[in-house]
């Protein structure tokens, strides 16, 4: 189920009959996962290449990071921060499913509540081929909770978290989970961009003091 490389270059492809692969490089320990990729398809699926630990193995090739998708369009946001608005206080859930050559956004039926949502069936199809996890955090902070990370742990695919800032606009987090192995990515790697009101959290915008609040404080 676990797979288990030495770096070389070029790396063979991924064994689709693994979960995963640790690979030793020449910079460190590096975790690589794929679902249905294909380069030239859009919407085609998930390849991660991310690293778990740093360090220096000599005589070895180094490698480098890397998260393939098709990347969302700002629309498809623009429609899941319309219902969520609908939905606050409650969470609000949403499922990013490849359709054979476009992204399809799914919102399944769901329990809503303010502090956790969860689909009623998470055997339906679309739980299971999701690419892309979206939830809101309602009045919580724009970060995974203790909860989110036990409901993550058994999947392969990007999460991402809406929520909102104390100042009033919203803000998005995005993390690759690898069966229980999670990696912040930033948002411009999962859409193709945000909308203008919306900040990904590790972007200094999001916590920058507000001119009219600021009162000269450095």
């Amino acid at each position: 189920m676990i797979g288990y490389l030495i770096a070389k270059d070029p790396l063979p492809p991924f064994d689709r009959s693994k979960l995963y692969e640790y690979i030793l490089a020449g910079n460190g320990i590096f975790i690589r996962a794929e679902r249905p990729f294909d380069r030239l398809r859009a919407g085609s699926g998930l390849a991660v290449l991310l690293q778990r630990v740093s360090c220096e193995v000599r005589g070895l090739p180094s490698l480098d990071e890397y998260v393939h998708i098709e990347r969302l369009p700002e629309v498809s946001l623009d429609l899941m921060l319309a219902e969520v608005a609908d939905a606050h206080p409650n969470e609000a859930l949403f499922y990013v499913v490849d359709n054979g050559g476009s992204w399809d956004i799914v919102i399944p039926e769901q329990v809503r509540s303010p502090n956790r949502v969860a689909p009623v069936n998470p055997d339906d199809p679309a739980v299971q081929r999701a690419i892309v996890e979206i939830h809101s955090h309602g009045n919580n902070a724009t970060f995974p909770s203790d909860d989110d990370d036990r409901d993550e742990a058994f999947g392969f695919r990007i999460f991402v978290i809406l929520g909102r800032h104390q100042e009033g606009y919203p803000l998005i987090f995005c993390r690759v989970g690898v069966y229980g192995q999670f990696q912040e990515i930033p948002a411009e790697w999962v859409f193709e961009s945000l909308p203008h009101d919306v900040k990904d959290v590790f972007s200094p915008q999001a916590w920058a003091c507000p001119e009219e609040t600021c009162d000269g404080r450095d």
